[in-house]
Formats: C-alpha cells, structure tokens, sequence
C-alpha cells in the first residue's frame, strides 16, 4: 500500500467515526435523558404504576427512570436534590403557584399540543395556571366527605374539635390548607405564642382523627359504625357510594378543596421535548382510562364522559354539579412541607 493509498484509509476510517459520532449523538439527543441516556421522571409512587411507565418507554423508545415519593415533603427533597433537572415533575395542584414562581417549571405550553384537545374546557383558566403554560392536568377531585346519618352545613361544626369522629386525608396537603384558611399558617422556625398554638391544635386534631386511610374505599362495617365522617376525594368516593347506597356525598357550605394531579416539564430537563411528549402521552384518554381503573380519580378528558368504566361523580363534566361558591383552590409554599412533617411525626408521639 502506498503512502498516499494509506492517508487516504486513514481519512476514510476517521470520517467513518465522525459519521458515527454525529449519530450516535444526535440519538442520544433524541431519546437520551438527564443522566445516562435516561428521562428522568418525579412522580409520586402511586401516580404511575410500573406497567404504565414500560408501556411509555417503549412508545417513546426512552428509558425512564422514576424517582418516586410517599410524601411530599419527600418531594421537595427530592425536587432539591435533583437541582431541577428532572424531565418530568408530577405534582399536586395545591403547591403548583410556588412551583411556576419558583422557576421549577419549564413553560411548555401544553394547550398547544394536539392531545391537549382531549382536556374538558370546563377546567380551562385555572386560577394557578390559566393557559397551561406550565402545567398538565392529570386527573382531579374534591375533597368532600361520606355520611351516613347527619349531613352537617360547614366543615367546621364537623371536625374533630368539636367533639365528633372523622378520617381525613391525613396527612396529605388537605389538613394543612385548611388550618391556613383557619389562620394557623406554618411560618418560620421560631418559638412563639403562635407555634405553640398550632402545635396544640395539631395535637388535639391528631387525637380525634381516625386510623382509616381515606384513600380506602372498601372498609370494614366497624371501620364505617366507627366514624361519622370519612373525607374522601369524589374519584373514590363514587365507588364507596356505590358499594354503600345508604351513605351520602357532602360538600361543606365553607368550601371545598378542588385539586389536580399534574404534570410539568422541569426548568432545567436537557430533554423538554421528550419529556412534553410523555406527558402528551398521558393525557391520551385511552391512557388516562387505564391510570383511572388503577387510582379510581376522576378524569379530566371529555371524551371519557360517555365511558361506562367511568362513574358519575368520576367524569370529567361532574364540576358541573358542584356549586361555584364552594370551590376553593388552596395554595401552599413548598418551603414549609418539610417542617409541617416535623411537626405531625412529633405530634403523633405525644
């Protein structure tokens, strides 16, 4: 072989590999994620069971890997942790206002998208988000309560304090949103007049407050003769209403939280546009029918509302049926969810 013969394979070979190189790293572009090649997505543990996720990383051809959480002080741990740069970041409504104005969230845009079409305009304008510039509806509720013999007027001449039995959604964000409308807000660290209060409060409360799990809709007949009140969001409820025709649904006159499971794309995620793509999966009402059969939450896809898999009072049209005036949509900082599991983990001690 000749000297020039011999520069030319060279040249060849290592235009080969620039080729090569250039596709593999537009691939890992493509599909890759955060870290490794790998999409990174923050979800509670519950929210998307594994069978879901395999189906979305084969569909996507991505891996993904999910760091979920039990709590959501845990949450915000991990949302610290991962510096923002998770992909997708599933969440509660109640804390998506500090998520945006905390720059958590990348402004993606989601009504743009063609799946968006399937979302009910009955939950457009969103007082926390109302573009869905930055957020994805999942799936919804509201936090009202099954009772059996007495129907009270407000939520305060039924809780605990007064003497009465309940099983709240405890000890999720609900409690805390409505000791904040009570004016028993977390602030700070410091000893006061006004923690002391609040750690009284949370004390006596946590005496009252049942065992259930609110999120169980099939309890024993001495769990139900047990407690006058179960708060349950109306997903699940309609299927205990279902299995207990004698039991009612109450929406407290005070207001009643109404909350959303939801998705972003984080601020940070090297990967937005395949992160945007697994939450326009999700919001495919075939896929937000198979989470529905698995979490029992009500959908927020029109199309489903002619579903028989899905319950009156799980469809996305039943916000027709709730009165306006009792709709609140609580906001809370994520700064103080740590704290506030603190204080339950010391309370529950006592």
């Amino acid at each position: 072989m000749t000297k020039v013969n011999r520069s030319k394979l060279i040249i060849s070979i290592v235009a080969a590999f620039f080729v090569l190189g250039l596709g593999w790293g537009f691939l890992s572009a493509r599909f890759g994620g955060s870290s490794n090649g790998e999409l990174i997505v923050l979800c509670p543990k519950t929210w998307l069971p594994p069978e879901i996720t395999e189906d979305l990383s084969h569909r996507l051809k991505v891996r993904v890997v999910q760091l979920d959480f039990d709590s959501w002080s845990s949450f915000v741990r991990l949302l610290a942790n991962t510096q923002g740069k998770a992909d997708v970041i599933c969440f509660h409504s109640f804390v998506a206002r500090d998520l945006i104005q905390s720059h958590f969230l990348d402004k993606s845009q989601f009504k743009t998208m063609s799946r968006f079409s399937h979302v009910s305009v009955d939950f457009f304008k969103l007082p926390f988000d109302p573009e869905f510039d930055y957020t994805a509806p999942l799936f919804w509720g509201v936090n009202g309560f099954v009772v059996k013999d007495v129907q009270p007027t407000t939520w305060k001449t039924a809780w605990p304090a007064q003497g009465h039995k309940m099983s709240l959604l405890y000890p999720d964000l609900e409690l805390l949103s409505r000791m904040k409308q009570s004016g028993l807000e977390i602030r700070d660290e410091e000893e006061n007049e006004s923690s002391k209060k609040l750690d009284v409060f949370v004390q006596g409360f946590l005496r009252s407050l049942s065992d259930l799990s609110a999120g169980h809709v099939d309890p024993t007949e001495a769990e139900l003769a047990k407690y006058q009140y179960i708060q349950l969001s109306s997903g699940p409820a309609a299927l205990f209403l279902k299995n207990h025709p004698d039991w009612k649904y109450w929406l407290p006159s005070d207001g009643v939280s109404l909350w959303f499971g939801m998705a972003g794309v984080g601020e940070h995620s090297r990967y937005k546009v395949q992160a945007r793509e697994f939450i326009g999966e999700l919001l495919k009402p075939e896929r937000a029918l198979a989470l529905h059969k698995v979490l029992h939450n009500s959908v927020v896809q029109s199309a489903l509302d002619s579903d028989d898999h899905v319950l009156p009072m799980q469809k996305a049209r039943y916000i027709r049926d709730i009165p306006l005036d009792r709709v609140r949509f609580p906001d809370l900082s994520l700064e103080i969810l740590p704290r506030w599991e603190r204080l339950i983990s010391e309370a529950k001690q006592l």
